[in-house]
């Protein structure tokens, strides 16, 4: 199985000048665990839910915060056609739990441990599913949990 399968296509963006309560807000109203920062068309970084309560725990004000001083410039990311499996190593690896995915040099989703978690879960409890598909979900479960 490939991350297209299983990736997010609606995007959640902001720009660099967003504060972190704004990305707050973004991340509480859209139920997601990252925004994208984006400038000048192109992704810059990313700010996940770690990352404001990073903000909290530093005592920071965060209407004064600017999501271009708190982003993660070193992005991993993956293409549609990339393994489950080498997703999930990759998250593990480089303890991220938000990949982008593009296409060529257009960013087309974004696949989340959550995502491969769900899709591990829903292969697992289906009593149809393909012995490699339910092998994979197995070992994507267990990577997720850092059992490698």
């Amino acid at each position: 199985m490939e991350v297209g399968s299983v990736m997010q296509r609606n995007l959640v963006t902001a720009s660099g000048g967003a504060s972190i309560a704004d990305i707050a807000k973004i991340i509480n109203e859209r139920g997601v665990g990252s925004v994208l920062i984006v400038d000048e068309g192109r992704v810059a970084g990313i700010i996940t839910e770690r990352d404001v309560i990073a903000c909290v725990a530093e005592g920071l004000d965060l209407d004064s915060v600017k999501a271009k001083d708190r982003e993660t410039h070193d992005i991993v990311y993956v293409t549609p056609k990339t393994d489950l499996e080498e997703a999930a190593r990759i998250m593990v690896r480089r303890g991220v739990r938000h990949l982008p995915v593009v296409d060529g040099d257009q960013l087309v989703g974004i696949v989340s441990m959550r995502d491969l978690t769900r899709w591990s879960v829903a292969e697992l409890a289906t009593d149809v599913g393909e012995l490699p598909h339910i092998e994979l979900a197995h070992k994507v479960l267990s990577l997720s949990h850092g059992h490698s």
